[in-house]
């Protein structure tokens, strides 16, 4: 999608996103019925059992960071905003409050039908949360986690081969990283190599 039309790939952007937050609030209202029917379990926000050291505050950082990170992108693809001095800093200031509530609000619906230590080793929360509290509905949890994976990957493809193009228009990788499709006006040399990076980084994954 990146390397046929810049257009196109946002209009798939904004409906995975879009698909996302229903994905989200999905998940929040399983919670609320858990609440609202009394089958949930108290929820108590306590740090009992913390400790506060360096690696554990290193940690919780990192976390943050990568759950957050998403901001960081926008200052890469700056040439492609309309009026980015407004819409680079509105959009990250809306995104992040907007993140930040739906996240809350997702992490107490998990902990009404999960433990404390079953959110912790649970490799995948939402899934288990899904079949505790839906049953056979958690296949929609399913979908919606691989809608958002798929957006995910294409904002990454997005943003790096971005990157990609801007380093060797100053001289910095390989000139033919900058070219653009005369037709689709796209960084097409960049998207590829992108493409193909991270085809090897989840081949690694794996």
């Amino acid at each position: 999608m990146n390397y046929f039309s810049t257009k196109s790939y946002s209009y798939m952007q904004n409906y995975f996103t879009v698909s996302k937050m229903f994905g989200c609030l999905y998940v929040i209202l399983g919670g609320l019925y858990m609440v609202v029917t009394g089958k949930g379990k108290p929820v108590q926000f306590t740090f009992d059992g913390s400790k506060i050291t360096l690696d554990s505050l290193v940690m919780a950082f990192y976390y943050g960071i990568y759950t957050y990170n998403g901001w960081s992108s926008v200052a890469g693809v700056t040439e492609e905003i309309k009026k980015p001095d407004k819409n680079i800093l509105r959009s990250v200031i809306l995104s992040l409050a907007t993140l930040t509530v739906l996240f809350v609000m997702m992490n107490y619906a998990y902990l009404t039908a999960m433990s404390i230590p079953d959110f912790i080793l649970s490799d995948a929360v939402a899934v288990d949360f899904g079949h505790e509290v839906f049953g056979r509905g958690k296949i929609i949890i399913s979908i919606f986690v691989a809608m958002s994976l798929i957006g995910s990957s294409l904002s990454t493809v997005f943003y790096s081969s971005r990157l990609w193009f801007a380093a060797a228009r100053n001289g910095q990788v390989a000139e033919f990283l900058s070219y653009i499709h005369k037709k689709r006006m796209t960084p097409t040399p960049a998207v590829i190599v992108e493409e193909y990076l991270y085809s090897l980084s989840r081949q690694e994954w794996q």
